[in-house]
């Protein structure tokens, strides 16, 4: 028979998942309404233009880097500030994640998980702003 630290233990761990695939569901289900719905607005405005050429990359415009700005523009109607958006929150779901989990190993002290993802989270944030150029 079980005792009940480790009931509440796996109780604590089903829970857990739990709130974390429904976090990882409904960001992308979410983020990928956003992003259909401003490709949708996109085409709606754009379908009818000539396809431009793709041959040499640009990169992403100025506007589209700013979270003021790409709200700025939602407001305005502009599409592709939509479609920048979802793909914001797609990027942001496993970070969620990440936040959800060190909070969730912290609050049960189990600090080995919570300095990993700790660790993997500073990564991720470091790389997201700017990283090493290459």
């Amino acid at each position: 028979m079980k005792n009940s630290s480790n009931l509440t233990a796996n109780t604590n761990n089903d829970a857990m998942r739990q709130v974390i695939g429904s976090l990882l569901r409904w960001g992308v289900i979410l983020s990928a309404a956003v992003t259909a719905i401003g490709g949708l607005f996109f085409l709606w405005a754009h379908g009818a233009e000539q396809v431009p050429s793709y041959h040499r990359y640009s990169g992403t415009l100025l506007q589209y880097r700013n979270v003021r700005q790409l709200i700025g523009g939602v407001v305005h109607g502009n599409s592709e500030s939509l479609i920048q958006i979802g793909i914001m929150m797609l990027i942001a779901t496993p970070v969620a994640r990440l936040v959800f989990s060190l909070f969730t190993f912290t609050k049960e002290k189990d600090f080995v998980f919570a300095g990993i993802t700790l660790l993997v989270l500073c990564i991720l944030a470091f790389s997201m702003m700017g990283g090493f150029a290459v």
